[in-house]
């Protein structure tokens, strides 16, 4: 009985892991990217999205998501708009 509690208890942590992150962002804003598309790369599946800054509005920032390597960072540039 024990061991189906301590199980229990486990299982419940790991399947709600996510749910921290949900309810701490859920009053943030969510904004749509003013553009999303794929770049078509030999072996690789970028993913860029370009959008304008909320808090300096000369600022555009373009993100960068590759999927060839999982554990990879998106890289992000932004400059300014003239």
């Amino acid at each position: 009985m024990k061991k189906l509690l301590v199980m229990a208890v486990i299982l419940t942590a790991v399947a709600n892991a996510g749910m921290w992150s949900v309810i701490s962002t859920s009053d943030m804003q969510k904004i749509t990217p003013e553009a999303a598309y794929k770049l078509n790369t030999a072996g690789w599946a970028p993913r860029v999205y370009e959008f304008t800054t909320h808090t300096a509005p000369i600022q555009k920032c373009i993100v960068l998501f590759s999927s060839s390597n999982e554990n990879s960072s998106p890289t992000m540039v932004c400059t300014k708009v003239k």
